[in-house]
């Protein structure tokens, strides 16, 4: 991908020094970098620039690419780690191909589910948290999309049971227990939530075992103040941090 790694450069690398008109123009909205242009959604970007959608869509994948972190697959994943030379073995991830990924364990790692829509990243999500609680480990969800279904994890959790050969119903209901879900409508709330369980790591308090936040991007969509909207991306960003560092 020719523009991958240039988020934070700006308008001019994406677009070239010809395009001086289509640059004004973007910070004329304040605008200002490849990144921030990253967040701005179709609709909007046709109206600013007078173009089809088709084309502002068009620009705004080549925005997407451009903040992109470089691919790498689960075997390289699995490498860093035991370069490391870290032993995350008493915390058992919830899916195996995540113990092959991560070497052992998801402790002290953040790990991002990205893809189209429809493609399964909130059932992704949802057997993740089913089989972390089937383990005995605490999840919290912070749910923005209004996806979490308690309907579904009872499902994958008595499916689970029933491999074990236990009394189903009961070890499902006891291991949904473990799952708690807090509704984060808008970037502050979620901000907000986030912060807290990053308090209770500054204070060394017990973690959840699992955190999921499903997802991020929807409660950024309901920010139309780009600054403000990266500012509360960046604070989020940086409570994250603290979480996964001192896990």
């Amino acid at each position: 991908m020719p523009f991958r790694g240039i988020a934070e450069a700006p308008l001019e690398a994406l677009f070239g020094e010809d395009n001086e008109s289509m640059c004004g123009a973007l910070r004329a909205r304040k605008v200002q970098s490849v990144k921030e242009l990253a967040y701005v959604a179709a609709w909007e970007l046709k109206d600013w620039l007078l173009i089809p959608e088709s084309e502002a869509e068009a620009i705004l994948a080549r925005s997407w690419a451009a903040c992109a972190c470089q691919p790498s697959t689960a075997y390289d994943l699995a490498q860093q780690i035991r370069a490391k030379g870290e032993d995350f073995s008493e915390v058992p991830p919830p899916l195996p191909s995540l113990e092959i990924a991560f070497g052992g364990s998801l402790r002290g790692n953040f790990v991002e589910v990205a893809g189209p829509p429809g493609v399964g990243k909130t059932q992704f999500c949802l057997q993740a948290a089913a089989s972390t609680a089937a383990l005995g480990g605490e999840v919290f969800w912070l749910d923005t999309e209004r996806t979490f279904s308690p309907q579904r994890l009872l499902e994958l959790l008595t499916a689970q049971a029933g491999l074990d050969g236990e009394d189903c119903h009961d070890h499902a209901l006891e291991a949904l227990e473990h799952i708690r879900c807090r509704t984060c409508g808008t970037l502050q709330e979620l901000q907000g939530a986030v912060q807290e369980i990053a308090d209770c790591a500054s204070r060394r308090e017990r973690l959840p075992s699992l955190l999921i936040i499903d997802s991020i991007a929807s409660a950024a969509r309901h920010q139309e103040d780009i600054r403000r909207r990266q500012a509360d991306l960046n604070k989020i960003a940086s409570c994250i941090k603290g979480i996964v560092s001192s896990s």
